[in-house]
C-alpha cells in the first residue's frame, strides 16, 4: 500500500501524479502536507507500506518525526525530485497562512544517513574519449542508461523513447549525489580501522552517461539518477529505499517529469516488496586445474514492524545461472529455486558446479534473477573465479628501487631496465569495500582493474586493514600459520586479476598497532615471533610474484592502549617496554649520573637502570601556559626511543619477508603525523619510504620532504583529501576545490618517486563520515570532479613514461661529491635542511615551525627543494669520520654531500651532531646555524662550541642564552623579526653573535635569532640570500621546480594564490649543434597546478618534439625561440 505525497500548495510541487496510470493496481492513497503526519502514525501492521514524496528536497518539517518513525520501522521509501529531505519546510499562520522554507540544511539526510547531497555538473566530470585531433567531434549529448543489475529497467526505456535509454539535455536536467553511510556499526568493534557492517546495500538502477561519437553512451558514470538502499539491518532494517536526486530546470512542470514519473511506475513493485538481497558468488575465489567449484548463494530479507506477518513463507528467488569457461564457451546453464525461511533474516545454500575447472583463466558467473511474486522485475548480477596458474609470476614486470625514482624490467625485455615512477590508487572493491577478502568477486576485481589500467594506472595498494583475528594469526601445534581457506584462496585470487593486468601490488600486512599485540606490540617476544611467522607466510606464498611488495604496516603508531593518534610515543607500561627503555637509555647516556641531571631527578633517583621510569602524561606537556613541573626530557627520549624499536621492528619484519623469498620491496606507510614513527628513522629498514599527506595541505611539501631520504625513492602515499566542515557542519570544501587541492597533491608529488590515490571507490562501509566521503568514484557509482583532476594528470604521466631519469628535482647549485672511489655520481639535493630531533621530540613545534618556514622560503622564493637530514644522522656522520669507515659505508641518506647546510632555529644541538657539522665544514660543505649553539642536548651549557668561532669564553657567556623579545634585529634586514604568541615564553635566542652581521669562521656561519621561528618569510628570505648569494624572487604563493629528463625538461607549477599568477621560464637547452635559449611567458590559474614539458630529442624519430602543456598552465603569450 502506497503513501503518496504530492501537494500542490506546497514548495516544490512537481505537477500532478495520477498514480491509477502511473502505480496502475496499486493501492494507497494521496495525503497532503498538513495531514502527512496522521496518516503515517495510523497505518497498521501487517502489510508493506511505501511512502512516496515528491517534492524534492522540501519537506513539512512538523511532519519529520512521523517520517522518520516510519522509516525506523522498516517502511519503504521513494523520494524524487532533487536532494530529498534538505529543505524544511514551516506552516507560516501570518498573512492568511503560507508554507515557508527553511535554508538549506543536511542534519535531516544524516538522520537518514544519506550525508549531504552535492550537486553534480555533468561538463565538469566529462572527458573527451573521442580519437586526439579528431576536429570533428561534436559536445557531447547525455544519456540515462540502466546499469546491468537493472534487468526490468531496458524493456520500459524502449517503451518510452524506442531505445534503451533516455535522453538527457544538461542544460536543463539537475543532479545531485549523496554521501551515504551504510555501517551503522563495525564488524570488529576493537579494531580502528574495522570495516562496518554490511548494514545497507546500495545499488544504482541508472547513470547518466555522456555520449561521444557512434552514438554509443560512453562508459562514464557521470551522475545517479535512480539509486535503490536495501535496508538490511541497523535502524531503517526491512525497508527498501529509491531515491532520484533528479530535477529540471523549467518553468513548464507537467510534460518534462513524465519520463521519470514513469520511472518511479516502473520501479513501484521492486521498491514496495520490502528489502531483500539474493548475493551469488563462488564458494572460493581462486581454483587449481581439476577442482570442482562451487557456488555460494546468500539471500537476505529481514523482517520490520510492518511485514513480520504480511509474507508467507512460499516467498524464494527464481535465479537462471549460467556459467562460461576462459575460452568464452557455455559450461552451464542452471535453474535454481531458493527459498527462503519465514522464520530467518538471511540464509545460504552452497551449490556444487558440475564440472571440474579445466582451463586457466577467468569462469564467468552471470544470474538472472528475481522474486516469484514479481517476475516483471528482474535483476542481473555477475561473478567469477579464477584459476591459479604458475605461470603467471613470468608475466609480471620487475621493479627495484633506485635513489630518487625506480627502475623497471619488464617481463616482455628482461635485459632491459628503465627508470619508472610509481602512479597508483588504493583498491579493494566498488561494492563491498574491505569485505573484499571475505566476499570475494575476482571478475568485478578485473573489470574494476581494467578501467584504472586504462587511465594510466600501474600500481595497487590494498591489503588487511581489518580482521586479523580472521586470519587465525596463532600458532598451530607445529609453529606454523594457519589461515582459512576461504581467505587465502580469495587473495590468491586477488594476485591472480593483478598479474592479469600487468600491475604491481603493493600488500600491506599490518594497520597502525600489529597484531596479536600481546602484552606490547613492537617489543613482547612472543607477539614478535607470530607476527614473523604471519609475514613470512604471505612472503612465502607469493615469493615467486616479483609484482607483489609488502606495506608492513599503515600508519603506524607508538602510542600506548586507545592512544593510536597520540602525538608522541606514549608508554604501555608493560614489563618488556620498561625493561627495553632502560636498555635503550643505558646505551644512550651510559652514566645515571647524566640520566638524573637530563631529568633533573634527586640522587639516588634512580637507583639502578632497571629502576629507570617511564614518562607520565605530564612529561608530554610543552604549553607555555603549564606552569607544573615537568620532565620534558623524559618524553623526549622516550619518542626517540620509540624510533629505534620501531626501526629495529621493520626490519626484524622486513628480514622475515626476504628470508622467506620475497621478491618484491618492503615499505612502511606512515601518515604525516610526524612524531610518531618517522620516515627518516625507518628508512634504512625498507626499500622506499611512504607519506601520506591528509590534514596539513599547507605543508604538503615539507612532509614530502621530511619522508624522503637522498638514498631511497619516497612515494606520496593515500593522496587525498580529508572532509572538512563549516560552522553549521556542511562540507567546508565544494567538491571542485577538493578536485583542485588533489590536483595540487599530485603534481607536487612529482619531487618525489611516485604518488599513490585514495580512494578509487568511495567506501561508505565505515562508520567514519570521513572515510564515507574520501574516493574518486562516489557510493553512487558516479564520478567526481576528482577522477578529472587525476585522469589530466595521469595524461603528464604518459607522455613523459619513457623519459624518466632517476635524477632528483635540478637546481642550479652542484653538490659536493669529496674525493673517493665509492663516492656516488648520481645528482642530490645541493642543501641539506638539519631536523634536530632532540629538540623536536621535546617541544615538536619548535622543529615543526622552524623546518617547515626554511622548506616554504627555500622553495619558494629560491626554487630550492632541500633535503631533510635528522640530527641523529649527522651524529652518525661523524662518528664514521672517526672511525675511519669508507664512504660506501655511510648512510645513504648522506651521499653526496650538499654544498650548504641550515640548522633552522636551533634550541638544543646535541654534541655529535655538532662534531659532525664541524667535520662537514672541513668538507667545503657551509654549515649555517640559527639560533642558540652553546646549548647540548642536555639543556645544559656547551661554551667550548664557541671557540670553533673565535668568541673567547667569558663568565659572561653562561647566561648568554636568553628568550627572544617580540621584536628583533636581524642582519642586512631593515624589518625585525617578529615572534608573536607564547614564542617569547618558549624560543630562545644566543647574544653571542652581532646583530648586524653573520659571525663566520671557515665553512661555519651563525646568527644568534632563530629567525625561522619567526612570523615574518622575508626576514628569512634575507638571510638564505647571503648564504646562497642569489636574490629571492617575490612570493606569489607560487611552487616552481624542475626534473630533467631524458632529452627533455618537466617544469613544474602550483600555485597557491587564488588569482592566476604569471611566471616567466627560461631554459638553456643543450643541443648537438648548439645551446639554445627558450624563454616562456606562463600563466598558472588560481589554485591550480600545472606543468610544461619540452622535448628536444634529437634522436626522435616519431615527431615527439615540441613543448607541452599540463594542468591548470597556459600560455600568456606564444613561446619564442632565442639562440644562445
Amino acid at each position: 500500500m502506497y503513501l503518496i505525497f504530492n501537494d500542490s500548495s506546497f514548495p516544490g510541487y512537481a505537477g500532478p501524479f495520477d498514480a491509477d496510470s502511473i502505480l496502475q493496481d496499486a493501492k494507497g492513497t494521496a495525503v497532503s502536507a498538513a495531514t502527512l503526519a496522521d496518516s503515517l502514525g495510523a497505518l497498521a501492521r501487517g502489510e508493506a507500506h511505501t511512502l512516496i514524496m515528491l517534492h524534492g528536497a522540501y519537506f513539512p518539517c512538523s511532519a519529520w518525526p512521523a517520517i522518520y518513525d516510519f522509516l525506523q520501522r522498516g517502511g519503504n521509501l521513494i523520494a524524487a525530485g532533487g536532494p530529498v529531505f534538505s529543505r524544511p519546510v514551516r506552516w507560516r499562520a501570518a498573512n492568511g497562512g503560507h508554507w515557508e522554507a527553511e535554508p538549506e540544511t543536511w542534519i535531516y539526510c544524516r538522520q537518514l544517513r544519506l550525508g549531504p547531497f552535492a550537486p553534480v555538473d555533468l561538463t565538469a566530470v566529462a572527458y573527451e574519449e573521442h580519437p586526439e585531433g579528431d576536429s570533428t567531434a561534436m559536445p557531447p549529448e547525455y544519456a540515462l542508461v540502466s546499469t546491468r543489475r537493472a534487468h526490468f529497467l531496458p524493456p520500459l526505456l524502449r517503451a518510452m523513447v524506442g531505445r534503451d535509454r533516455l535522453p538527457i539535455d544538461h542544460a536543463v536536467d539537475s543532479f545531485w549525489a549523496p554521501t551515504p553511510q551504510l555501517s551503522e556499526t563495525n564488524v570488529h568493534a576493537d579494531e580502528e580501522g574495522s570495516a562496518g557492517a554490511l548494514d545497507t546495500m546500495l545499488f544504482p538502477l541508472a547513470c547518466v552517461h555522456p555520449v561521444w561519437c557512434k552514438d554509443r553512451p560512453s562508459g562514464q558514470r557521470l551522475a545517479t539518477p535512480l539509486l535503490v538502499l536495501d535496508q538490511l539491518g541497523g535502524s531503517f532494517r526491512g525497508g527498501r529505499w529509491l531515491i532520484m536526486p533528479w530535477t529540471r530546470r523549467t518553468s513548464s512542470r507537467v510534460q518534462p517529469c513524465r519520463h521519470y514519473l514513469q520511472l518511479i511506475g516502473a520501479c513501484y513493485p521492486f521498491v514496495a516488496s520490502g528489502s531483500g538481497t539474493l548475493d551469488i558468488r563462488p564458494a572460493l575465489g581462486c581454483y587449481r586445474i581439476n577442482e570442482r567449484p562451487m557456488i555460494q548463494l546468500e539471500w537476505r530479507r529481514p523482517r520490520n514492524d510492518f511485514t513480520r506477518t504480511a509474507r508467507g513463507s512460499s516467498e524464494r528467488w527464481c535465479v537462471r545461472l549460467t556459467v562460461k569457461a576462459p575460452d568464452k564457451q557455455f559450461k552451464e546453464i542452471l535453474d535454481l529455486a531458493v527459498p527462503m525461511d519465514d522464520d530467518d533474516a538471511s540464509g545460504s545454500y552452497a551449490y556444487p558446479l558440475p564440472f571440474a575447472v579445466e582451463l586457466q583463466g577467468m569462469y564467468t558467473l552471470t544470474a538472472i534473477y528475481y522474486m516469484e511474486h514479481l517476475p516483471a522485475t528482474k535483476l542481473h548480477q555477475t561473478g567469477g573465479f579464477i584459476t591459479w596458474n604458475d605461470a603467471a609470476a613470468s608475466t609480471c614486470d620487475r621493479i627495484r628501487p633506485g635513489r630518487h625514482l625506480f627502475f623497471r624490467r619488464g617481463a616482455d625485455s628482461p635485459s632491459a631496465e628503465t627508470p619508472w615512477f610509481m602512479f597508483g590508487t588504493t583498491y579493494m572493491d566498488s561494492r563491498v569495500q574491505r569485505h573484499y577478502l571475505h566476499r570475494p568477486n575476482p571478475l568485478r576485481w578485473s573489470r574494476d582493474l581494467q578501467e584504472m589500467r586504462m587511465c594510466g594506472i600501474n600500481t595497487i595498494r590494498t591489503g588487511l586493514w581489518w580482521g586479523w583475528r580472521d586470519w587465525g594469526i596463532t600458532e598451530t601445534a607445529d609453529g606454523d600459520i594457519a589461515p582459512p581457506k576461504e581467505l587465502m584462496r580469495a587473495l590468491d585470487a586477488f594476485v591472480m586479476v593483478i598479474c592479469r593486468h600487468r600491475l604491481q601490488l603493493i600488500f600491506n600486512i599490518f594497520a597502525f598497532t600489529p597484531e596479536p599485540a600481546g602484552q606490547h606490540p613492537y617489543l613482547d617476544p612472543k607477539s614478535l615471533a607470530i607476527q614473523e611467522r604471519f609475514v613470512a607466510f604471505l612472503a612465502r606464498t607469493y615469493a615467486a610474484f616479483p609484482c607483489v611488495h609488502w606495506d608492513l604496516i599503515n600508519e603506524p603508531s607508538f602510542g600506548g592502549p586507545n592512544q593510536h593518534w597520540a602525538g608522541r610515543a606514549r608508554p604501555h607500561g608493560d614489563e618488556h617496554e620498561a625493561s627495553a627503555f632502560a636498555t635503550w637509555m643505558q646505551q644512550q647516556y651510559t652514566t645515571l649520573d647524566r640520566v638524573r641531571t637530563r631529568w633533573q631527578l634527586v640522587y639516588p633517583e634512580p637507583a639502578s637502570w632497571r629502576h629507570i621510569a617511564l614518562p607520565v602524561a605530564a612529561d608530554y606537556s610543552d604549553g607555555a601556559g603549564d606552569t607544573q613541573f615537568r620532565r620534558m626530557l623524559r618524553a623526549a627520549d622516550f619518542t626517540r626511543a620509540s624510533q629505534h624499536w620501531f626501526r629495529q621492528w621493520a626490519s626484524r619484519m622486513a628480514a622475515a619477508l626476504r628470508h622467506a623469498g620475497c621478491a618484491g620491496m618492503v615499505t612502511v606507510g606512515q601518515d604525516e603525523a610526524a612524531l610518531r614513527p618517522l620516515p627518516q628513522y625507518h628508512a634504512p629498514a625498507v626499500d622506499f619510504t611512504s607519506m601520506h599527506p591528509w590534514w596539513n595541505n599547507n605543508d604538503v611539501l615539507w612532509h614530502y620532504l621530511v619522508a624522503k631520504t637522498s638514498g631511497k625513492p619516497a612515494v606520496a602515499e593515500e593522496v587525498g583529501v580529508m572532509l572538512a566542515r563549516d560552522l553549521l557542519g556542511r562540507p567546508f570544501r565544494s567538491e571542485l576545490h577538493h578536485a583542485a587541492l588533489l590536483k595540487r597533491k599530485l603534481y607536487l608529488s612529482l619531487c618525489l618517486g611516485g604518488a599513490i590515490q585514495w580512494l578509487w571507490h568511495t567506501n561508505a562501509y565505515m562508520t567514519s563520515e570521513n572515510e564515507c566521503q574520501i574516493g574518486m568514484i562516489r557510493a553512487d557509482g558516479s564520478q567526481k570532479p576528482e577522477l578529472l583532476a587525476y585522469l589530466k594528470f595521469s595524461d603528464l604521466l604518459e607522455r613523459v613514461q619513457h623519459r624518466w631519469l632517476d635524477q632528483g628535482v635540478d637546481t642550479s647549485l652542484k653538490p659536493i661529491v669529496p674525493s673517493s672511489p665509492s663516492s656516488p655520481s648520481s645528482s642530490s639535493s645541493t642543501v641539506w635542511l638539519v631536523l634536530l630531533d632532540h629538540q623536536w621530540f621535546a617541544r615538536p613545534a619548535l622543529t615543526t615551525q622552524a623546518t617547515q618556514m626554511a622548506v616554504r622560503v627555500l622553495s619558494r622564493r629560491f626554487g630550492i627543494l632541500p633535503q631533510i637530514v635528522t640530527e641523529e644522522a649527522i651524529g652518525q656522520l661523524a662518528s664514521a669520520c672517526a672511525s675511519g669507515d669508507d664512504m660506501a659505508s655511510w648512510p645513504a641518506s648522506l651521499q653526496p654531500l650538499p654544498q650548504l647546510v641550515i640548522v633552522p632555529g636551533a634550541q638544543l644541538i646535541s654534541d655529535a651532531a655538532f662534531t659532525g657539522l664541524l667535520w662537514l665544514t672541513s668538507q667545503r660543505v657551509h654549515v649555517h646555524i640559527s639560533g642558540v649553539l652553546e646549548q647540548n642536548e642536555d639543556a645544559l651549557p656547551a661554551l667550548l662550541r664557541l671557540e670553533h668561532m673565535d668568541v673567547p669564553f667569558t663568565r659572561s657567556h653562561r647566561s648568554s642564552v636568553q628568550p627572544v623579545a617580540r621584536y628583533e634585529p636581524v642582519i642586512a634586514s631593515y624589518l625585525p623579526a617578529q615572534f608573536p604568541g607564547t614564542s617569547i615564553e618558549t624560543v630562545q635566542k644566543s647574544t653571542v653573535p652581532p646583530t648586524d652581521r653573520l659571525l663566520r669562521k671557515g665553512g661555519l656561519s651563525w646568527t644568534g635569532i632563530p629567525v625561522e621561528l619567526n612570523e615574518q618569510p622575508e626576514i628569512v628570505a634575507i638571510l638564505y640570500a647571503q648564504l646562497l648569494g642569489k636574490s629571492p624572487r617575490k612570493d606569489q604563493g607560487l611552487l616552481v621546480f624542475k626534473r630533467c629528463l631524458r632529452h627533455a625538461h618537466l617544469v613544474v607549477l602550483i600555485n597557491e594564490s587564488s588569482h592566476p599568477t604569471k611566471y616567466s621560464l627560461s631554459l638553456k637547452m643543450e643541443d648537438e649543434q648548439s645551446p639554445r635559449h627558450l624563454l616562456f611567458s606562463l600563466v598558472v590559474e588560481g589554485d591550480d597546478a600545472g606543468a610544461i614539458l619540452i622535448i628536444h630529442d634529437p634522436n626522435n624519430a616519431s615527431n615527439e618534439n615540441g613543448t607541452f602543456l599540463f594542468g591548470g598552465v597556459r600560455h600568456a603569450k606564444k613561446g619564442c625561440s632565442i639562440d644562445g
